[in-house]
């Protein structure tokens, strides 16, 4: 008899996204975020059901984070250069990635909030 190590299974692939980049590119102030806005938003479907711990492993630590009504957490990645970036590219409002999670740590909603 043999037992199986961990409980959770590896993050899903993403075909057209470079999740290297995108964790890369913290606060989305080099642009990596911001030219692949599109194909992260058809791909958005794709995170519903996943584990905190999946999310953190494709996308990277958020850029912020929320809580929410009964044990409800929601991260946030930008998308676009925010009022934090130095660049001259950065927008006061930037486009966001929504990613909320349910009481049981999945992936409920993720949406691109633009």
């Amino acid at each position: 008899m043999s037992l199986g190590v961990g409980c959770s299974s590896a993050p899903p692939e993403l075909p057209g996204l470079d999740a290297e980049s995108f964790r890369a590119d913290r606060r989305g102030c080099n642009g990596f975020r911001d030219a692949h806005r599109l194909v992260i938003k058809h791909l958005t479907p794709r995170l519903l059901g996943l584990r905190e711990p999946q999310l953190s492993a494709l996308l990277g630590r958020p850029d912020a984070a929320e809580l929410g009504d009964r044990g409800q957490r929601v991260y946030l990645y930008n998308l676009t250069p925010g009022p934090e970036c130095s660049s001259s590219a950065r927008t006061m409002e930037p486009t966001l990635l929504r990613v909320r999670f349910n009481a049981v740590d999945k992936v409920s909603e993720a949406l691109v909030m633009e």
